[in-house]
C-alpha cells in the first residue's frame, strides 16, 4: 500500500493552521466515505489502480507486461476517470509501465482530484525532470527505486539509477511528496539499509516487496522461504529502530510465519480494490496473473458499477503483493490499518 507516514510534521501543523485544519476536514471526509462503503457497498471499489499504459522506457528483468496493447485515447482515459470520480472512488493510482509517456497525464491528475479523489503517480522517475508539470498536482509520487546504483542497474538497466535519484532530486526539490518501492531479489537484499539511507535523504519511506517467480524472474533470482524470512526479520528491527520501511508490523511478523500468506482474513480485490488496464477493461486486482480474470469490453461507462460488481474474485492460494497484503488489513478493519491507509491518502496539503 502506497504510504507518506513522515508527510506530517507537528511544527508545520502548529505554524500552519490552516493546512492541518484542511487536513482534519480531508480525514472527515475519508472516514464518512469509507464507513457509507462498508455500511452499504459502493458503485466501485474504494480504490482503483489504472494502468494508463503498458509502454515503458526500461526493461526490467522481472516485468511480465507487454510492451504493446491498445490504449484509451485521452478523451476516453478522461471519461473514465471522470466516471470513477463519480462513483466515489476514494483513491486513484494511475500507473504503468510507465504513466509519464501518456502526455494527457496531468489532465487525469487534476480531473481526478475535482471529485476529491486522491492520486498517485507511480513512475521509474526518470522522465521526471522535464515532465514534472504532469505531476504536480497528485498527491504522491510511488516511485520504484531498488536499491543502491548497482543493484538498481542490475535491475532495471544501466544508467536507470543515476536518471532515476536526477528525478527524484526534481519531485524533492518541487516538494512532491513521494514514497519508494523496491523489488527485491536475491541480488539486492544485502543492500536494504543503504536503500532505507537513501529514503532517509528525502525524508521518505521504502515499501519492501520480493520478486515474484514467473514475473520475469527465476528462482535463481528469488529469495528462498528461509531467506524471505530472514528479510522480514531484519525489516522488523529495523523498522522497530526507527527506520524508515513503510511494510506495517503485521505484513512483517506474518511474513515471518509465512512469506507467501502472511496476512490472512477477507482477500480485498473487486469490492475494496480493482484495477482497470490499458484498453479499459477491469480487473480485480493488480496481479499479473489474474489478468485473464478481467471484464470483456470497455463502453458503455453508464455500466461500468455492474461491471465491477460482475468481476470474479481471484481464488488465491497465496498473496504477498504487498499493496494487496496491506489492503487485507483494511478488510479485516485493523484500527492500525485504517489509520495507516489515512496518513498515505491524505498527505499534508502543500
Amino acid at each position: 500500500m502506497n504510504a507518506q507516514i513522515n508527510s506530517l510534521d507537528v511544527k508545520e501543523a502548529v505554524v500552519n493552521p490552516p493546512a492541518y485544519g484542511q487536513q482534519l476536514r480531508q480525514v472527515a471526509r475519508a472516514g464518512i466515505r469509507f464507513g457509507r462503503f462498508l455500511l452499504a457497498g459502493s458503485p466501485a471499489p474504494v480504490s482503483i489502480t489504472y494502468h494508463v499504459t503498458y509502454r515503458c522506457n526500461l526493461s526490467c528483468m522481472y516485468c511480465p507486461l507487454p510492451q504493446r496493447t491498445p490504449e484509451l485515447t485521452p478523451a476516453e482515459s478522461l471519461e473514465l476517470v471522470e466516471a470513477l470520480g463519480r462513483r466515489g472512488v476514494l483513491r486513484l493510482g494511475l500507473s504503468g509501465g510507465e504513466p509519464l509517456l501518456r502526455d494527457d497525464l496531468g489532465e487525469l491528475v487534476r480531473a481526478a482530484r475535482r471529485h476529491g479523489t486522491t492520486v498517485s503517480v507511480g513512475t521509474n522517475a526518470i522522465l521526471l525532470p522535464e515532465r514534472l508539470e504532469l505531476v504536480r498536482e497528485a498527491d504522491l509520487l510511488l516511485v520504484s527505486l531498488d536499491g543502491p546504483r548497482e543493484v538498481h542497474d542490475g535491475h532495471r538497466g544501466i544508467r536507470a539509477f543515476d536518471r532515476t535519484i536526477a528525478g527524484i532530486e526534481a519531485a524533492h526539490a518541487a516538494g512532491i511528496p513521494m514514497i519508494f518501492l523496491a523489488v527485491v531479489t536475491r541480488h539486492s537484499a544485502d543492500s536494504i539499509e543503504e536503500l532505507l539511507r537513501l529514503a532517509d535523504n528525502y525524508g521518505t519511506q521504502v515499501y519492501f516487496q520480493p520478486v515474484l517467480i514467473g514475473q520475469g524472474a527465476t528462482e535463481e533470482d528469488a529469495l528462498r522461504d528461509d531467506e524471505l524470512k530472514a528479510l522480514f526479520g531484519r525489516l522488523e528491527a529495523l523498522k522497530l529502530g526507527g527506520r524508515p520501511v513503510g511494510n506495517s508490523l503485521d505484513h512483517l511478523r506474518g511474513a515471518q510465519r509465512n512469506p507467501l500468506f502472511p496476512i490472512a482474513g477477507p482477500c480485498p480485490a473487486r469490492w475494496l480494490v480493482a484495477a482497470v488496464q490499458p484498453d479499459g477493461s477491469l480487473a480485480p486486482c493488480c496481479e499479473w496473473h489474474r489478468f485473464e480474470l478481467r471484464s470483456q469490453g470497455t463502453v458503455p461507462l453508464d455500466t461500468l458499477s455492474e461491471r465491477f460488481t460482475a468481476l470474479r474474485r481471484p481464488p488465491c492460494e497465496s498473496c504477498a503483493t504487498v499493496g494487496n497484503v496491506e489492503a487485507r488489513r483494511l478488510a479485516k478493519l485493523s484500527p492500525s490499518a485504517l489509520l495507516q491507509a489515512l496518513q498515505v491518502v491524505l498527505p499534508m496539503p502543500r
